[in-house]
């Protein structure tokens, strides 16, 4: 930080907040730096260096006791135009890809036992089986069928032979 600022807000949630954004983006040594600062995700410049600029920002745009600091885009920085305070559903939702994920899609793997492809979907924290599919092209369609049906806020996919 550039200069101390006297706000007396330090032993508050959203300074906390505030802080481990900036450390899992900046400390080497936090146990988040390899999913976001060794990613290339940086915060504002003026985040960086004023708790309260963030403080404002955030009182604006939705801080809350029951939602929490949200990236649009994972792959984007920590800026006023990408954050946003979402519920745990919705973040659920806006999750990248896991590292072990073979398939390439969100809510499809592979179960070599079956020798078919499971489509999933999460909701509120219940996880829901869609089936199992020889195709994985049936898995993907079964998946965003169910999104529509459902009028939910989860991404479409599209499988390689659809693109």
């Amino acid at each position: 930080m550039k200069n101390r600022e006297i706000h007396g807000l330090r032993n508050t949630k959203l300074y906390s907040v505030w802080n481990a954004m900036r450390n899992r983006c900046y400390n080497v040594n936090d146990k988040e730096y390899k999913r976001y600062g060794a990613r290339g995700i940086s915060v504002h410049d003026r985040w960086l260096d004023s708790f309260f600029e963030f403080y404002c920002w955030a009182m604006s745009n939705g801080h809350g006791d029951n939602v929490s600091l949200d990236r649009i885009d994972n792959e984007g920085n920590y800026e006023p135009n990408n954050c946003r305070f979402a519920d745990f559903s919705t973040q659920t939702i806006n999750q990248r890809l896991r590292t072990d994920n073979k398939s390439g899609y969100k809510g499809i793997d592979y179960l070599a036992k079956k020798k078919k492809w499971r489509a999933r979907i999460k909701l509120k924290g219940i996880e829901y089986s869609l089936g199992n599919y020889v195709r994985i092209e049936d898995a993907i369609k079964a998946r965003n069928s169910f999104i529509v049906a459902n009028n939910l806020p989860h991404k479409i996919q599209e499988s390689e032979t659809e693109a």
